[in-house]
């Protein structure tokens, strides 16, 4: 079976690079000019605008460039932009990038298969056989941190955390901390990994505190550590460089490309500014994952035991409903997640339906946009934004669910 889940993986892996087809001859980043078309990624705007069509080293330039006024580097945490210019290496054409980072993510979206068929057999169907993988693995660098998450939970899944050898929960944390570099949600899960050494094993096997303790921080602290080694060179190089990135995401307003609640709760708010939305959205984040592991802990006093994968699906989810940006390749983060933690076939079969009609729904509303039908955009766009509501809705029960399931 794992050579038929590893074959659907590659075959929708390649089909994502074919449906990125009618964008690859583009001589720039003319995001109108085949607006609808389902070829549209992240990727030309990199290429383009961020400088790898030039091979240029990122972040180590002026934060804007000062002839075009773009950023200078990819929008992304260092690693992810250091991964785009490498594969941008090999590259001279738009067409040779996008193949080089599709099978990139194809390989790192193998990767998860093989390790959700070890955990969890015939379920890794609803990763190797989801439309997701065509939509997004041409679209952006997002398999790989999924594959650091997945395999630093898979690592301590089902283990005791007093007898768990410390070469796998230090393996965990480091995986955390690299995911983190490339995107930073996987540093919302690395408290889940520190509370889980923290809270032992009740019972005549438990560990004393002060041994639990240093458990939890040498954790927290090796995760801690990749990620300022990621950094720090930047950080110390070029300041500006390496912060505008940070500054821009943080300077996005809350518009309809964000497909998060927070547009919604705009739309029916007009009066509330942007920069009171934006405000909103990091406390509420910030409330939310904090929430999801004051659960986790009480959950785990009930039950004795902490929910090491369900709490890290919690704070996923948290993050995701909460922050300002809800992209649709976060599809990619969560779903691996979600077989992970063990959840029925119709649990993650549900997202992965939703997810194909945002998909669709969103490409549609783009093109009708683009040719001036008023009636299919307002169509379209209704249906998009209900997925959007019901995405949401999903997503809260989920990460409450998997604190129930996750060992």
């Amino acid at each position: 079976m794992l050579v038929a889940l590893l074959g659907s993986t590659v075959v929708l892996g390649m089909l994502s690079g074919v449906l990125r087809g009618p964008c690859l001859a583009l001589e720039s980043a003319d995001l109108g000019r085949l607006t609808g078309s389902g070829c549209f990624s992240d990727l030309q705007v990199m290429w383009f605008d961020r400088g790898l069509a030039e091979h240029r080293f990122p972040y180590l330039q002026p934060g804007i460039d000062p002839v075009t006024g773009q950023l200078s580097s990819p929008e992304y945490p260092v690693l992810s932009g250091l991964l785009m210019w490498l594969l941008s290496l090999p590259a001279r054409t738009y067409a040779g990038f996008v193949w080089a980072v599709t099978l990139a993510m194809t390989a790192a979206a193998a990767g998860i298969t093989a390790i959700l068929y070890r955990v969890s057999g015939r379920l890794a169907w609803l990763w190797a056989a989801a439309p997701a993988l065509v939509f997004y693995l041409g679209y952006n660098v997002d398999a790989l941190p999924s594959l650091c998450a997945v395999a630093a939970l898979a690592l301590v899944l089902k283990s005791d955390p007093v007898r768990v050898a410390p070469a796998r929960y230090l393996w965990a944390a480091a995986l955390l901390g690299l995911g983190g570099g490339l995107k930073l949600y996987p540093l919302a899960i690395v408290p889940a990994l520190c509370l889980w050494l923290l809270f032992g094993s009740p019972g005549p096997g438990q560990a004393p505190l002060a041994d639990r303790l240093r458990r939890a921080l040498l954790a927290g602290g090796v995760a801690l550590a990749v990620v300022v080694a990621a950094n720090l060179p930047f950080a110390l190089a070029n300041t500006d460089g390496w912060l505008a990135p940070f500054q821009f995401q943080a300077a996005r307003d809350v518009d309809v490309s964000t497909l998060s609640v927070w547009f919604l709760i705009g739309r029916l708010l007009p009066g509330v500014s942007q920069a009171g939305l934006m405000a909103a959205a990091t406390v509420a984040t910030g409330l939310g994952i904090t929430a999801a592991y004051l659960v986790a802990w009480r959950v785990a006093r009930r039950a004795g035991r902490f929910p090491v994968t369900g709490a890290a699906v919690a704070a996923l989810a948290a993050y995701l409903v909460l922050n300002k940006v809800f992209s649709p390749q976060y599809v990619i983060w969560l779903l691996p997640l979600l077989v992970l933690v063990g959840f029925r076939v119709a649990v993650p079969a549900f997202y992965v339906v939703l997810d194909a009609v945002m998909y669709v729904a969103l490409n549609l509303a783009d093109g009708a946009l683009a040719r001036g039908d008023s009636a299919g955009a307002d169509l379209w766009l209704a249906v998009l934004f209900t997925c959007v509501l019901l995405r949401f809705a999903y997503v809260v029960v989920v990460g409450l669910l998997a604190l129930r399931r996750g060992s």
